[in-house]
Parts: C-alpha cells; structure tokens; sequence
C-alpha cells in the first residue's frame, strides 16, 4: 500500500518547484527574453504517477474526466 509523503517531502518538492521557477526567471532576464513560454511539466507527471499508484484516484479521473490546464512558471511564482 502507498504511503502519503511526509510533511518534510512535501516541503522539499515545493521548495524545488520554486527553485526551478527563480532559475527560469533569472534565464528570461540574463537572455533578455521576457515572452520565453516556459512550461513546467512535473506538475503532470505527478499527476500521472498519483493516479498510477492510487487506482481509486484513477478512477474517479475516469468517470469525470477533465482537461488539467498547463502549469507555467507564473502560476508557480503565484503560488510561493
């Protein structure tokens, strides 16, 4: 059975995801391209895995099913 991630894993998957945002911020302005689209997968590939490791998850997703909106670095920006 899988385990839900302690607090502390939690903590470091954001601080990570911030990370990676402050380093695409610092890329936009050190290539002087404010428009760059940059976009962040992880959040869909965690999703993926979620729904692979919890069935139930899935299934829920099955019988509603939605179009998740791309996460992109100023949604991250928002969130930290």
């Amino acid at each position: 059975m899988a385990a839900l991630p302690t607090a502390l894993q939690v903590k470091a998957r954001v601080q990570s995801r911030a990370d990676r945002a402050d380093d695409i911020a610092r890329l936009k302005l050190e290539l002087e391209l404010p428009e760059l689209d940059y976009v962040d997968i992880s959040a869909q590939i965690e999703l993926q895995k979620a729904l692979h490791r919890w069935p139930l998850l899935a299934e829920m997703e099955r019988l509603q099913p939605t179009v998740l909106p791309m996460v992109h670095e100023s949604d991250l920006e928002k969130l930290s």
